[in-house]
C-alpha cells in the first residue's frame, strides 16, 4: 500500500550528496522524481536533484550507511531527533511506520519539519485490509509480532494522517507496477499457500 500526502515544505537539507551511485538510493530517488505530487510541489524533484538526510534508530546500521555509502544519517527515533521546523521539501517513509513505537508522534513531528508546500510520501506500508491479509489472517507474511508494532488499513492510516495534520492526495496499490509482479504465477502460489496452510506470498499490498 502506498500513499502520497501533502501539506508542509523550506529548502532540502544542505548536506553533501555523496550517495550518488548507490543503486538502492538512486532507485528511491527515481521513484520520488516520478511522483507527480513531488514534481508539482517541489520543482527540483523533476530534475532528480536532492540533498538528503536520513534517520536510523540503530547506531550500528547508521554507521554502515555513513561509512560504506557516504550517507548523511541521524541516529534515533524521528520524534526525538532535533530537526529544523518548516525545512524539508519532501519526506519519504519507506517501510517505516509499522515499526514505530509511536507512529502518530512521528507523523506529527514530520508535519512540523516539512514546509507548508511539502510532500510526505509513504511507501511499502503493509495493508492489513488486503486480500492476502483477509485470507491468510495470522499467516499473512506481514504479521510479525515484535517487529511490526502497528498494522494499518487504508481507513486507519488515513485517520492517523489527518490527525497529524496531513491531507491525502493519492492512494495507490502498486503491485502491478513493480518489477516482481507476476499475476498468474502469484495467484497460483497464493492458492497453494492458502490450502497448504503456509505463509502468504510477499505481495502484501493487494
Amino acid at each position: 500500500m502506498r500513499k502520497v500526502i501533502t501539506k508542509k515544505t523550506k529548502k532540502a537539507c544542505d548536506v553533501p550528496d555523496r550517495d550518488r551511485g548507490n543503486k538502492k538510493v538512486d532507485r528511491d530517488q527515481r521513484r520520488i522524481s516520478r511522483c507527480r505530487m513531488c514534481r508539482r510541489k517541489v520543482p527540483k524533484a523533476s530534475a532528480g536533484y536532492f540533498r538528503k538526510v536520513g534517520t536510523e534508530f540503530s547506531e550500528s546500521a547508521a554507521e554502515i550507511g555513513r561509512n560504506k555509502f557516504g550517507l548523511n544519517i541521524l541516529t534515533g527515533e524521528v520524534r526525538n531527533i532535533s530537526l529544523p521546523q518548516g525545512y524539508f521539501d519532501i519526506v519519504q517513509m519507506r517501510g517505516v511506520l509499522e515499526h514505530s513505537q509511536n507512529p502518530l508522534e512521528d507523523l506529527t513531528k514530520i508535519r512540523k519539519v516539512l514546509k507548508d508546500s511539502g510532500v510526505l510520501r509513504i511507501s511499502q506500508l503493509p495493508n492489513i485490509d488486503s486480500v492476502c491479509a483477509r485470507l491468510f489472517k495470522t499467516r499473512f507474511n506481514q504479521v510479525k509480532p515484535g517487529e511490526h508494532l502497528y498494522y494499518f488499513s487504508p481507513r486507519t492510516i488515513k485517520a492517523m494522517l489527518e490527525k497529524a495534520g496531513f491531507r491525502i492526495t493519492r492512494l495507490t496499490y502498486p503491485y502491478l507496477n513493480t518489477p516482481y509482479a507476476s499475476p498468474l504465477s502469484d495467484a497460483l502460489g497464493m492458492v497453494r499457500c492458502l490450502f497448504g496452510k503456509k505463509e502468504s506470498l510477499h505481495f502484501s499490498g493487494i
